[in-house]
């Protein structure tokens, strides 16, 4: 394990980490599903409004959870020796179906969300984990 962390290159997980925020700032912004999101919250917008989460919290709280997807991504890609880019896609959506699209599926069918709410919400982690893979084994490649 020691020789798998010593051959984690910090700077792309940190470059891939502030981009993977940033997709997940892009996905619910008016640019992407911001609208379509609020229209299929299983809440009245008001209650939303009257519950506010604080900023700093809720942004140093989302940069973490993007550094340690894309640390244990980086970790998992190299345990399995991906460095093609195809296996690295490969790699990324079995983690994404075995880690978040199941068991989120799961929660979504047993407490009956609605399905567009569902897929706005797990395919930016799932779009964030594919694209993050291809782009840690390009580098990769790069850097031998």
């Amino acid at each position: 394990m020691r020789d798998i962390l010593k051959n984690i290159n910090f700077t792309e997980v940190i470059v891939l980490a502030v981009f993977y925020f940033f997709l997940g700032y892009l996905w619910y912004s008016p640019v992407l599903f911001s609208n379509l999101w609020m229209d299929t919250l299983d809440m009245p917008i008001e209650q939303l409004k009257s519950r506010p989460l604080p900023m700093p919290f809720f942004l140093s709280v989302m940069g973490v959870y993007s550094f340690l997807i894309i640390f244990i991504l980086a970790i998992i890609l190299r345990i399995m020796k991906a460095e093609k880019v195809y296996a690295s896609v490969i790699y990324a959506l079995l983690l994404s179906k075995g880690f978040i699209i199941l068991p989120s599926f799961a929660s979504h069918t047993a407490e009956r969300t609605n399905l567009i709410h569902y897929l706005i919400n797990y395919t930016y982690p799932v779009t964030g984990i594919v694209i993050s893979a291809v782009i840690l084994t390009v580098w990769r490649k790069k850097a031998k």
